[in-house]
């Protein structure tokens, strides 16, 4: 590894070549549209190490619009992160994949802390939600709105609750940004 006082001292591109000559860096590959999820799979086949990252949005459901969904979605559309090393040609042939950004005659250098950064920021999204099994709440979006319920499981961002409707205690799968806590 490259000693961190001698690297001050090297001009960008000396520095690029030597981390290329060390080992595997992370360089970004442009994927073709809504296919980050496809490509990143065909490249892990191969064995490559890849990052997408990803962030909660929320988007309208399709039949009924007014009832809406968080959804993992790309941080950057049709773009992920692919660990290379000397053997990366392959990567520009896989399925889903469009290219690889490249700098010269090989592909460009992402620094490791940008790509450990965006980790971190993930890592934050994943934070577990409150609604543990037997906790009371609301529906506040959807068909149920204003129905009191309790949470019998979650599971990522989808809680399955209990309601009170037509005379039984039914069980409803719902969004966790549907619900509010009664109390």
């Amino acid at each position: 590894m490259l000693d961190a006082a001698h690297n001050q001292d090297l001009p960008a591109t000396q520095l690029d070549r030597d981390t290329r000559r060390c080992g595997s860096y992370w360089a970004v590959c442009q994927t073709h549209p809504q296919a980050e999820r496809w490509a990143a799979a065909n490249l892990q086949r191969q064995g490559y190490v890849t990052f997408l990252p990803l962030v909660r949005v929320l988007k309208r459901d399709r039949s009924p619009p007014t009832l809406r969904h968080h959804v993992l979605a790309p941080l950057f559309t049709s773009y992920l992160f692919v660990q290379v090393d000397r053997h990366w040609a392959p990567i520009q042939h896989t399925s889903g994949v469009r290219r690889l950004l490249m700098a010269d005659r090989s592909p460009g250098m992402v620094p490791e802390a940008a790509v450990e950064a965006l980790r971190g920021v993930q890592d934050l999204e994943a934070i577990p939600t409150p609604w543990e099994p037997g906790t009371p709440c609301s529906l506040v979006l959807g068909p149920f709105a204003g129905l009191d319920a309790v949470v019998l499981s979650t599971h990522r961002n989808i809680a399955q609750v209990g309601i009170m409707c037509m005379g039984a205690l039914r069980s409803v799968s719902v969004d966790v940004a549907c619900l509010v806590s009664r109390g």
